[in-house]
C-alpha cells in the first residue's frame, strides 16, 4: 500500500500534532471563553415563568423552538449520540442478531459496554411475556442508576418508539414493557409513575456551563445531604451540584428536576460584587416525596429575563464530567492543567504519566488557530469556524468519530473522523494537511522517522537503498499510538497495554494499543436468555467469583434450579468469560525521546543491527501473556471449559498452567482476521443501519470507490455536484462495507429524509425456503430462480431492508425521492443490461411465503462491476422504493438459432 494512502486516514481518537516544537508557548485562545448568552426567560413545562410556579425550567419550553419561544431545535440537536446512547438504535432482537442475547442496544441503554464489572446489570427488553423475563431494570432505572452522566434527553425522555414517557397514554402501555416497568419492591416490576417522575429533557450546561463559576455558597449548600457542621467539608460547586443532581434527584427517580439543580450553584454574573444564582433552594428530595423549588425572582431581570455566560464548546471540564471514567479505562485525564508536558532546569523531560505532547500547542485549519485545550479541537466539526460568524442554532451535535470501541452509531464512523496523526503529521505530499506539523524540520512523515532512527544508531548494518522501505513497513503496519504512547496509568499504578488490529479509514490493518476489560456474565444457552444480576444475587448473595470447581457448579445448580421455578424448560446455564470493550489508548501522547524503543520488540546482534523478526518475549511477542481469570486449583477451569460449563468467548483465550490466559501475539493473529473492537464483533455482522447524513458529493464518491464508474459519478452528480444525503457505515463484514445509499440534497428533501432511519441485513438464500403447505417446507438452491419469462443466477446475498420513521414504523420510501443504491454483488456481468434486481416475498426472515414469491423491482441498473476471487464487486442502481427483501441476479441470455 502506497503512504500517500495511509497517511490520509482521520482515523483514532488522537489529537492535533504540533505546529510549534515542544515547549513553545500558545496562544491565548478567545475561542473558548465564555460568551453572554441573550436575554432570555426560564419557563416551566406549562409555558409558566418559574418564578411564578416555583417549578422545574424545562429546555424545551425556554430554549427550544418548536414548543417554547426560543431559538433551537431541540429535536435535531437531542439526537445526536451523546443523548441518545442507543436508543434510537434499540430493539428486542438487537443481541440475538449479533451474538450477546440480552442486548438490545449497541450503547448505554441497553448494551454490553457500562463500567460495572462482572455480574453486569442488564436493561430489559420492552416487550416481556411475563415477569420472570424482567430483568435488572426498566429505563425508569437505567435513568436512576445512570443518568449522573448523561445530559438528558434520549433514553432519559423517549421510550423505544420514540414517545414521551410522560406523554403516552396508559392504554398503550403493555404489561412488563420495559419503558415503563421498574423493579420498587416486591417480587415483581410495576407500572412507573412517568407523571410523577417527569423526564429529563436535554440539558444543555451539562456541556455548554461555566464550570468554573459553580459555587459552593452556604444558601446552596444548605440542604446537602452532606453535613459539614457549618463549613463546606472541602467539596466545590461541582461536588455539591453532583451530588444534588445525581444522588438527590436522578437517584431518588425526580427527572424532571435534575436539570434546574445547576442554577443553585451556577454564579450567571460572575463580575457583579455578590453574583447571582437563580435558585434558592430545593427540598423535599427524599424518594416518594415531591421536590420544592425556591427561584429567585430578583436574578431575573424587570422583564423577568436572565442572561448568562456559555460556552461555545464544551471545557475540558465539561467533558471530563463523564468521561473521568477514562481515568481508569485508558489512563486519560484530559487537557486540563494534569496534562501540560513539563521539563526540568536540565531541559529534560519530566516524566509524568498524565501528561500529552499536545497539551497547549496549536493548531491551524483554514485561517483559524486554536490552542489545544481540550476535545474540540480533534473532536468537534465547527470548531475551526470564524469566531465573528453567527452561531449554528442547530448544530449538528454529534462529535466527530472514528472506529471506535463503542458501537454506538456506527455509521458515523470517520463521516468524518477526528483529526488523526495522519492526517496533522502528513503534508500535502501524503493527503495530510497543507499545514502539516512536523517538528523535526524534516519534509515528510517518513523522512522524519528514518533520520531520526539513524540518529539513534537503529538503522545500523541496513543497505541505503532499504532504509525508506523499512521505514515505510512500520508505519503502514503499526499504528502511531503505539509507540507513541509506550505507558498509560491510573492513579499511579500501571495499566496492562495489549495490543491488537483495528481497521483504519482506508480499510487496512495496524496493530493499536488498547486497555481490555475482561469480564463474565452467566446465562441459560438452552433457552437463549442472560441472567440478570438480580437473579444471581437471590442465589448465592455475591458478586465475587466463583473461587473453585465446587462454587461454580453450586451457582450454576442453583441458577438452574431459580429459571426452572419461573418456568424456563430444562435450563443449563453457563459462565462465559469475554470482554466488553477493548479500550483504545489515543491520548497521553509522548515526544519522540520517550517512545517505545525498537529493542521492546527486536533484538540486536553483535554488531548492534536490529534483528527484522519480532521477539517471542517482546511486547508483541507470544511470551507476553496476561492472565484473564485463575482459581487455586489449577484444575478446576480446564474441567468446567471441558464439561462445558464455562465458555471462552475471545478467539484468543486459551488454558496455560491452569488459567485463562491470552497472549499479545495471539491477540494479533486473531484480530487480523477479525479486528473487532467489542463484544458485538461489528466487523463480523452483515447489518448496517443508521441515517442518511447530508455529505459532499465529491467525498461520497471517494468513499464508494465509484472512481472510473463513469455512469454512476453521472447518476450521482445528477442528484448533485455539491451535496447529497449518504447512508454507509464501513465498520462491518467484508460483504456489506461498500453498501451505499444516496439520496438527493435540497430544500425540501432536507426537511424529510433525516426523519428516517434505514437497517440493510444480508442473508444467504440457502437459508430461505419455500413453504409447500402446513407442513413441508422446500430448501431453495442457490442457483437458478424462474419467475415468468425471467432465468438467472443468484449473484448476492438476500438483502433486507427496513425504512422506519421517527416512530420506528416502516416506510417503503422516501417522501417519492429517487435513491441511488451501490449493492455488493458476486457475478460476473458487465454490462447493466445484464443484472436484474428481484424482490423475494417472504412471511419471516427464513420462509418464503409463495409458490413465485419473486417480482421485478421497478429499477434502473446504473453499472456493473464483476467480483473477484478474493473480493466483491457491486451493481448500481436507481430506485424509488426499497423492497423488504431483494435480490441481485444475472439475466440468462437467450440461446442463438
Amino acid at each position: 500500500m502506497r503512504l500517500s494512502k495511509i497517511l490520509v486516514q482521520r482515523s483514532l481518537l488522537f489529537g492535533l500534532l504540533l505546529l510549534s516544537v515542544a515547549g513553545a508557548v500558545a496562544a491565548v485562545n478567545n475561542f473558548d471563553k465564555p460568551v453572554l448568552h441573550p436575554a432570555i426567560p426560564l419557563l416551566d413545562e406549562d409555558g409558566k415563568h418559574v418564578k411564578d410556579s416555583n417549578k422545574p425550567y424545562s429546555t424545551r419550553m425556554s430554549c427550544g423552538n418548536g414548543e417554547g419561544g426560543g431559538c433551537h431545535d431541540i429535536d435535531k440537536i437531542a439526537h445526536s449520540y451523546h443523548f441518545e446512547m442507543g436508543r434510537d438504535e434499540a430493539n428486542d432482537t438487537f443481541g440475538s442478531q449479533r451474538g450477546v442475547v440480552p442486548v438490545v442496544s449497541p450503547g448505554y441503554f441497553g448494551g454490553y459496554n457500562c463500567m460495572l464489572d462482572n455480574n453486569p446489570l442488564w436493561l430489559s427488553k420492552k416487550s416481556n411475556a411475563f415477569a420472570g423475563e424482567f430483568l435488572d431494570y426498566g429505563a425508569p432505572g437505567l435513568v436512576k442508576t445512570c443518568g449522573g452522566c448523561h445530559n438528558g434527553g434520549g433514553y432519559a425522555e423517549k421510550d423505544r418508539t420514540g414517545k414521551r414517557y410522560d406523554q403516552t397514554a396508559d392504554s398503550a402501555i403493555a404489561e412488563w414493557d420495559g419503558d415503563y416497568f421498574e423493579w420498587q419492591g416486591g417480587d415483581t416490576p410495576s407500572r412507573w409513575d412517568w407523571q410523577q417522575s417527569g423526564v429529563m429533557e436535554p440539558d444543555c450546561l451539562l456541556c455548554h456551563a461555566d464550570l468554573s463559576q459553580l459555587k459552593n455558597n452556604s444558601a446552596a449548600s444548605a440542604d446537602r445531604i452532606v453535613e459539614c457542621n457549618g463549613n463546606d467539608c472541602g467539596l466545590t460547586g461541582t461536588d455539591t451540584w453532583s451530588e444534588l443532581r445525581a444522588n438527590q434527584l436522578l437517584k431518588n427517580g425526580h427527572f424532571r428536576e435534575a436539570n434546574s439543580a445547576i442554577f443553585q450553584f451556577l454564579n450567571i454574573a460572575p463580575d457583579s460584587e455578590n453574583g447571582s444564582f437563580l435558585l434558592r433552594s430545593v427540598s423535599g428530595t427524599a424518594s416518594g416525596a415531591t421536590p420544592q423549588l425556591t427561584w429567585d425572582s430578583g436574578a431575573f431581570d424587570a422583564n423577568g429575563k436572565m442572561q448568562m455566560p456559555m460556552l461555545r464548546f464544551p471545557d475540558n471540564d465539561n467533558c471530563m464530567l463523564c468521561h473521568s471514567t477514562s481515568h481508569w479505562r485508558r489512563g486519560f485525564y484530559g487537557y486540563g492543567a494534569v496534562s501540560a508536558v513539563e521539563y526540568a532546569a536540565d531541559g529534560t523531560l519530566i516524566d509524568d504519566y498524565r501528561d500529552d505532547i499536545h497539551k497547549s500547542k496549536t493548531w491551524t485549519e483554514g485561517t483559524e488557530s486554536r490552542d489545544i485545550e481540550n476535545c474540540n479541537a480533534c473532536h468537534s466539526k465547527q470548531y475551526y469556524k470564524a469566531g465573528y460568524l453567527n452561531v449554528d442554532l442547530d448544530a449538528d451535535h454529534n462529535f466527530r468519530v472514528g472506529n471506535s470501541d463503542q458501537d454506538v452509531r456506527r455509521d458515523l464512523n470517520y463521516q468524518p473522523g477526528p483529526y488523526s496523526c495522519e492526517y496533522c503529521h502528513g503534508g500535502e505530499r501524503f493527503g495530510g494537511a497543507e499545514n502539516a506539523a512536523l517538528p523535526s524540520g524534516q519534509p515528510t512523515i517518513l523522512d522524519a522517522h528514518r533520520e531520526l532512527w539513524r540518529a539513534n544508531g537503529d538503522m545500523v548494518g541496513y543497505p541505503a537503498n532499504s532504509l525508506d522501505r523499512t521505514t515505510l513497513v512500520h508505519l503502514e503496519e503499526i499504528a502511531c499510538q503505539t509507540c507513541h504512547i509506550p505507558e498509560v496509568k491510573h492513579d499511579g499504578a500501571a495499566l496492562n497495554i495489549r495490543f491488537r488490529y483495528r481497521e483504519a479509514e482506508d480499510g487496512s490493518l495496524r496493530m493499536t494499543p488498547y486497555q481490555a476489560t475482561p469480564r463474565y456474565y452467566w446465562w441459560d444457552k438452552a433457552n437463549q436468555r442472560m441472567v440478570s444480576r438480580r437473579e444471581r444475587l437471590q442465589v448465592d448473595g455475591s458478586d465475587a467469583a466463583p473461587a473453585s470447581y465446587d462454587e461454580v457448579k453450586q451457582l450454576k445448580a442453583g441458577l438452574d434450579a431459580l429459571l426452572s421455578q419461573k418456568g424456563y424448560k430444562n435450563p443449563d446455564t453457563q459462565l462465559v468469560w469475554t470482554e466488553s470493550n477493548d479500550y483504545l489508548l489515543s491520548h497521553n501522547t509522548k515526544p519522540s525521546v520517550a517512545t517505545m524503543p525498537c529493542d521492546d520488540c527486536h533484538t540486536r546482534d553483535s554488531r548492534g543491527k536490529v534483528s527484522s523478526a519480532v521477539k517471542p518475549d517482546g511486547v508483541l511477542g507470544s511470551k507476553n501473556v496476561r492472565v484473564v481469570a485463575g482459581m487455586s486449583d489449577k484444575t478446576a477451569y480446564p474441567r468446567l471449559v471441558e464439561e462445558g460449563v464455562v465458555k471462552l468467548d475471545m478467539p484468543y483465550y486459551s488454558l496455560s498452567d491452569g488459567n485463562i490466559v491470552e497472549n499479545v501475539d495471539g491477540i494479533l493473529d486473531a484480530t487480523n482476521v477479525e479486528p473487532f473492537m467489542s463484544a458485538l464483533r461489528a466487523t463480523s455482522h452483515s447489518i448496517v443501519e443508521g441515517e442518511f447524513k447530508p455529505l459532499a458529493a465529491s467525498t461520497v464518491k471517494t468513499t464508494l470507490e465509484l472512481d472510473g464508474d463513469t455512469a454512476a459519478v453521472s447518476a450521482l452528480q445528477a442528484m448533485s455536484e455539491t451535496e447529497v444525503f449518504f447512508f454507509n457505515n464501513r465498520i462491518v463484514d467484508r460483504e456489506m462495507r461498500n453498501l451505499g445509499i444516496v439520496v438527493t440534497y435540497n430544500e425540501a428533501s432536507r426537511n424529510i429524509v433525516p426523519n428516517y432511519k434505514l437497517e440493510v441485513g444480508s442473508d444467504n438464500l440457502l437459508d430461505f425456503s419455500r413453504r409447500i403447505n402446513r407442513k413441508k417446507t422446500k430448501t431453495l438452491k442457490n442457483y437458478l430462480l424462474k419467475q415468468g419469462k425471467l432465468k438467472g443466477t443468484v449473484t448476492s446475498s438476500v438483502f433486507e431492508f427496513a425504512i422506519r420513521d421517527q416512530n420506528q414504523q416502516r416506510v417503503q420510501s422516501l417522501g417519492g425521492y429517487k435513491m441511488l443504491i451501490k449493492l455488493p454483488y458476486a457475478g460476473r456481468a458487465t454490462d447493466p443490461g445484464e443484472v436484474g434486481f428481484l424482490a423475494i416475498d417472504a412471511d419471516d426472515a427464513k420462509v418464503l411465503a409463495k409458490k413465485k414469491p419473486f417480482a421485478a423491482v421497478d429499477a434502473q441498473i446504473v453499472s456493473v462491476t464483476p467480483g473477484t476471487t478474493s473480493d466483491y464487486g457491486y451493481v448500481t442502481a436507481l430506485v424509488g422504493e426499497l423492497p423488504a427483501r431483494g435480490v441481485l441476479y444475472d439475466i440468462k441470455s437467450k440461446k442463438k438459432r
